[in-house]
């Protein structure tokens, strides 16, 4: 066994300092300890004595409406090149605003101490996975400090509509007079990229006093996450037995195996077909494809399968979906017929207006199903009831906070030099959250991952060390 040098007994001895209640017999104990068993003492000792002790106060000087601190990072980047269409009426809604807050250092510290016991098979902690109620009592925004919050809100008019379980963002709603006189910006409508959106026009500002536990406001405009699947387009049939993009005017699909473009079609249309006939070069992959390319399918056919049975997939959605969809891709791909559920957080998004999103969801539901066909898949899915509203953070939060499923997937994207100071904030907590709760987050990074953003395009939501971020399906 290895001597403890002067620095490592001399921790030893802090660590008995620090916790002088404890009795002669752990201290020795101490002593014999390697230099890494004595630093997981101390964190288990002070995460420990954290989760027994009432978290303190952190904002300790009345609340000023004059003393402010701007908030670096609050405006987003497509405002500085969008065509300014003027201020909005004052009386405009905007609704499912989320303040975020923040732990306080030895609060972060403490957790993510916790969070490494949980996924160490060797540790007492292991998989001891907290509720959000257990997460917000320990590791969340003091209960005072809530309250001042809360009333620092009111008092500007807004509406409470609900306080995180994880104490660490409070969802509110108001119109836009009421942003502008409390977070000290302007609202404007706005045209970027050819689309409208409304923003804030600069960074916002909050009470000096609020800033030890508040953040900012996850967002005040409605650039939102974006689907990351790809359509391509309509393809034809060439005479030297290739494709070609067909006309994005009209097609006339054949059925499969039907002719090559004919010599005497001059819109070159009259062959363009989907590409999954036997022969034609372009070929659809199914299930049991994806199986034997990434060597799964063995596991299928285990003596006792491995395919997802017992286990529920949550899938964070802004559409619904049309159920006979999923049914005729799982029987005509061979997969065992399966419903999924549908959870709405809000109001039905319904699917006629949705198309895009639609795609994505119905994507999502069929492939996930498809990798694992016993699984028990959960769409969960909100409207953007209000200009403000995220609906995919909604159902992502709502999958989070009530517990849908051990695995999580996201396949939208959004760049985070956009989501600014607040919203990153936002999704580092809300993944770490998952993270203690045992959530397995996945969230696709698109096929160019972070080089996307450079050319307009997005990326996924945050990583962090909580989640895992997967490319695109080619």
């Amino acid at each position: 066994m290895r001597t403890l040098g002067e620095p490592e007994i001399g921790l030893a001895l802090r660590v008995v300092r620090q916790f002088h209640s404890a009795a002669l017999l752990s201290a020795v104990t101490l002593l014999l300890l390697s230099p890494d068993q004595i630093q997981a003492q101390i964190q288990g000792q002070i995460a420990g004595e954290l989760a027994s002790a009432p978290v303190p106060a952190r904002i300790l000087s009345p609340v000023d409406n004059s003393d402010l601190t701007i908030v670096r990072g609050s405006t987003h980047p497509a405002v500085r090149n969008a065509i300014d269409n003027g201020r909005l009426a004052s009386t405009e809604a905007m609704g499912d605003l989320i303040l975020v807050l923040k732990r306080s250092d030895a609060q972060q510290a403490a957790l993510e101490s916790f969070n490494a016991q949980q996924y160490d098979p060797a540790s007492p902690e292991f998989h001891h996975w907290l509720t959000p109620p257990e997460l917000g009592a320990t590791y969340g925004v003091a209960e005072s400090d809530l309250v001042t919050v809360s009333n620092w809100l009111q008092n500007q008019g807004f509406t409470i509509d609900e306080i995180a379980p994880s104490h660490t963002s409070i969802r509110f709603s108001g119109n836009v007079g009421q942003v502008e006189t409390a977070f000290h910006a302007e609202m404007h409508a706005i045209t970027s990229g050819g689309v409208a959106h409304i923003a804030n026009m600069s960074d916002i500002s909050i009470p000096t006093a609020l800033t030890p536990v508040v953040v900012g406001v996850k967002a005040l405009h409605n650039f939102f996450a974006k689907p990351q699947h790809h359509t391509r387009p309509l393809l034809s049939g060439s005479a030297s037995g290739g494709w070609a993009p067909a006309s994005e005017q009209r097609a006339t699909l054949n059925k499969r195996g039907g002719p090559d473009v004919a010599a005497a079609d001059t819109t070159g249309l009259a062959g363009a077909r989907p590409g999954y006939a036997p022969g034609d070069g372009y070929q659809l992959l199914v299930p049991y494809d994806m199986a034997t390319i990434y060597n799964y399918k063995s596991l299928w056919a285990a003596s006792t399968p491995i395919n997802g049975t017992g286990q529920t997939v949550a899938l964070a959605g802004t559409s619904n979906i049309v159920l006979t969809d999923i049914a005729t891709f799982r029987s005509a791909t061979g997969l065992p017929a399966k419903v999924p559920t549908v959870i709405i957080t809000n109001s039905d998004p319904g699917t006629t207006n949705l198309l895009d999103d639609r795609m994505e969801n119905t994507l999502d539901v069929e492939w996930s199903g498809a990798a694992a066909p016993g699984a028990s898949i959960v769409l969960v899915t909100s409207s953007q009831t209000s200009q403000t509203t995220d609906a995919l953070y909604a159902s992502e939060s709502y999958i989070v906070n009530n517990n849908v499923a051990k695995i999580m997937s996201v396949s939208y994207g959004e760049c985070e030099l956009g989501m600014g100071t607040a919203g990153n904030q936002e999704y580092a907590n809300l993944w770490q959250q998952a993270y203690t709760q045992g959530i397995a987050v996945f969230v696709s990074s698109g096929d160019s991952m972070a080089a996307a953003c450079d050319d307009g395009h997005y990326n996924p939501p945050p990583i962090m060390q909580w989640s895992t971020a997967l490319p695109s399906a080619a």
